[in-house]
């Protein structure tokens, strides 16, 4: 994770500034701003890391994804926060609606997964009808 992001978006004051840091991320290679995004952005909240700015960041700046979907949705599935729609918005930007339903399907197919891991998997699926919705093409 690098370090000098997390500090960037940790100083952001307010969300009103969040678009001003998000444009001083711009100067980050693509992989440093997906890994540190996306680690950060499918912790958990409260725990004074900015996991929110990291997911709407993310979401902003669209770094490629240097892991698959199946990889993509088991990382999130420990501790994401599921009122983080980004992340999953994100997801749908990069691999599409299709290989994001693949991947779920795969993971409850192949995973021994506990209640909550259930939970977020379906939640996966909400946020993603509610990306379809807003005109995305699937």
């Amino acid at each position: 994770m690098n370090q000098e992001i997390v500090t960037i978006l940790s100083s952001t004051p307010s969300p009103k500034q969040l678009a001003q840091s998000i444009d001083s991320l711009r100067r980050f290679d693509e992989s440093e701003l997906f890994d540190t995004l996306f680690c950060l952005g499918t912790r958990p909240q409260g725990n004074g890391l900015p996991v929110a700015y990291a997911a709407f960041a993310l979401q902003a700046l669209n770094p490629k994804c240097t892991i698959t979907p199946i990889q993509a949705l088991k990382a999130m599935l420990p501790g994401w926060d599921v009122s983080i729609e980004e992340i999953v918005f994100y997801l749908m930007q990069q691999f599409g609606i299709e290989a994001m339903r693949s991947a779920k399907h795969e993971i409850e197919r192949t995973s021994q997964l506990a209640e909550i891991e259930k939970k977020r998997l379906e939640t996966i699926r909400y946020w993603g009808s509610i990306w379809l919705t807003k005109g995305h093409a699937p």
